[in-house]
């Protein structure tokens, strides 16, 4: 049944997150991508696929914060696992989620410790993210999501096969506005496909509808 799928699912996807990771996505973001976007759009929609825990959507919504972005920023986290995105809206996390690049001047300002290895983040933040079911393979589920300048999906693919792949990347191209930006993981592509234009900022690759 519906629900033993889900739960089934819950189980077997892989929750792997922590802040601000691969953090030359961020850098471009914020240093190139959203002020182009800026200077032709007064609001920008940004869709965190397989946010896990919340961890990417609310490195974005600290960062906007910090450089002066958030009130023109929109932030949609999406996860398939039913139990993330519950954990997610509660924005409570562990000393491991801190784990690689993020400064502490940050995780001063934005948590405060509620227990031995908790850490609350500030609600101002997160109420900047909306966080909501996708199942980025599913076209019927994705099109509830439209008309997003940046996508991130990142260290998702890499558990497709290639048909899945293919068929999830057609259904993120739909959920771009035009010349939208697709993030990917660093061992991530779209080889093969030729509906994205692959571009280099600061040497890494990222991807724009075509």
């Amino acid at each position: 049944g519906k629900k033993e799928l889900l739960i089934l699912i819950d189980e077997i996807t892989v929750k792997e997150t922590y802040f601000c990771r691969e953090k030359e996505h961020f850098n471009i973001l914020i240093k190139h991508i959203l002020p182009d976007l800026l200077k032709i759009k007064n609001k920008i929609k940004i869709l965190s696929a397989g946010c896990s825990y919340g961890a990417e959507p609310f490195s974005i919504a600290i960062l906007l914060e910090e450089k002066g972005f958030a009130d023109f920023v929109n932030i949609v986290g999406g996860d398939i696992s039913i139990s993330c995105l519950l954990k997610a809206k509660k924005g409570i996390f562990t000393e491991n989620d801190f784990r690689e690049f993020f400064p502490e001047k940050l995780r001063k300002k934005y948590f405060k410790k509620i227990a031995k290895d908790q850490f609350q983040l500030d609600e101002k933040i997160v109420k900047k993210v909306k966080f909501k079911y996708l199942n980025v393979y599913n076209e019927k589920d994705m099109r509830r999501f439209n008309d997003f300048q940046i996508i991130f999906c990142r260290n998702v693919l890499i558990y497709f096969d290639k048909n899945a792949k293919l068929r999830s990347l057609r259904n993120l191209y739909n959920a771009l506005s035009d010349k939208g930006y697709l993030l990917l993981g660093k061992s991530e592509s779209v080889e093969g496909v030729s509906f994205f234009n692959s571009e280099k900022i600061e040497n890494i690759t990222i991807y724009r509808k075509v």
